[in-house]
């Protein structure tokens, strides 16, 4: 059981005092099987109130959200099972249901020689705003094959529908109206393929690329207030990402990660990119833990510069942060921290004409047993 609640004014836009005020409370649990069961299960219930309040409206969405999943052996193999049910109710400024419904079965990889594959079935339900009702049956197949005793290459189609709700829109968006159009988005296409390779007992990297064609694809659109946008939908959208990893553990208490992203979109019908979605990320982290109970774990982050809005060609201009982490045994379970985010204080967007937090220090304990 949860309660949070935020209020910020929208300084960048054009009616800087339009001020919102979200508080969420969420009640749930979840049930699993024992250790000493035969068949291994999860159930999950929650119950979500969010409420948007803004200086011209208000609106409440209530969310039910129930997920069972199981595996069971059926002689040599293990068959995986589930099924989610979700619904978003909407009232206020916007009066709407969003019903959605996954149910899968499939089985555990099936492996033969150095080849796996692990294939299941899932059906899916959802209904959004502007008359949208899908019902799709897509296959996922996951294949892997071992090129050598440290080599594997993976490749897999995940075709499914993804649920959206005014909940998980404002957290991507939180300067989006209440009032704008929800639909669920609908990936025919989602292939994916990559190489993983263990050079030796301390490095590994893994390249993976992955492309997405996605009908009903949420686009953010700003409006003449700037900052208080709506979603756009029409055409197909089509994102491929590139992603390279390199890991390395040095010792026991010590490891270095480093990534980087490349990202390409576009949509058929409004002929942008999709908005505030980096053409290039990089992140590299480097810890170390010192034998007398010290952690040190400086970080460094990179964004390039993001389109606003599917329509115009504005840009956020990139940024770069750097933080830390220090972390050090007191004594027994209890271990006191200090996490530090943009040690420069570097004053940057990220979103457009809304100045990103400076520099941000937090202390604390965590007890662990």
């Amino acid at each position: 059981m949860g309660y949070e609640s935020e209020t910020y004014k929208f300084y960048g836009s054009a009616t800087p005092s339009f001020t919102r005020t979200a508080s969420k409370l969420l009640i749930g649990g979840n049930l699993t099987a024992p250790f000493s069961s035969s068949l291994e299960y999860e159930a999950g219930l929650h119950l979500t109130n969010l409420s948007l309040r803004d200086s011209t409206s208000s609106t409440t969405q209530n969310t039910i959200d129930v997920e069972l999943l199981g595996r069971f052996p059926i002689e040599s193999e293990v068959i995986e099972s589930g099924i989610r049910f979700s619904n978003a109710s909407l009232s206020g400024a916007t009066s709407a249901n969003l019903p959605y419904l996954n149910v899968s079965i499939g089985t555990s990889k099936l492996w033969w020689g150095r080849f796996f594959v692990q294939p299941s079935a899932h059906f899916y339900y959802g209904k959004g705003m502007l008359g949208q009702e899908l019902v799709r049956v897509y296959p996922h197949v996951n294949l892997g094959y071992r090129l050598s005793g440290r080599t594997v290459a993976m490749a897999s189609y995940e075709g499914r529908v993804r649920p959206t709700t005014l909940g998980s829109a404002i957290e991507t968006y939180p300067y989006l109206s209440t009032t704008t159009p929800l639909r669920h988005s609908d990936f025919r296409v989602d292939l994916s393929g990559g190489v993983e390779t263990d050079w030796d007992d301390v490095w590994r990297s893994r390249f993976t690329a992955r492309l997405q064609s996605v009908e009903d694809f949420p686009l953010y659109s700003d409006s003449a207030r700037q900052g208080i946008g709506m979603f756009l939908y029409g055409g197909k959208t089509t994102i491929a990402s590139y992603r390279g990893d390199v890991f390395a553990k040095f010792s026991p208490n010590s490891y270095f990660a480093l990534a980087l992203v490349v990202n390409s979109s576009e949509n058929t019908v409004k002929g942008g990119t999709v908005p505030y979605l980096p053409g290039f990320e990089a992140s590299v982290v480097y810890s170390y833990g010192f034998p007398f109970g010290l952690t040190v774990a400086p970080r460094v982050n990179f964004v390039d510069q993001r389109t606003i809005d599917v329509i115009g060609k504005a840009r956020v201009a990139e940024y770069l942060l750097v933080g830390l982490h220090v972390e050090y045994a007191v004594f027994g379970t209890f271990n006191l921290f200090l996490d530090i985010n943009n040690l420069t204080d570097r004053k940057y967007d990220e979103w457009r004409g809304f100045r990103a937090p400076p520099l941000l220090m937090h202390l604390g304990l965590n007890v662990r047993w």
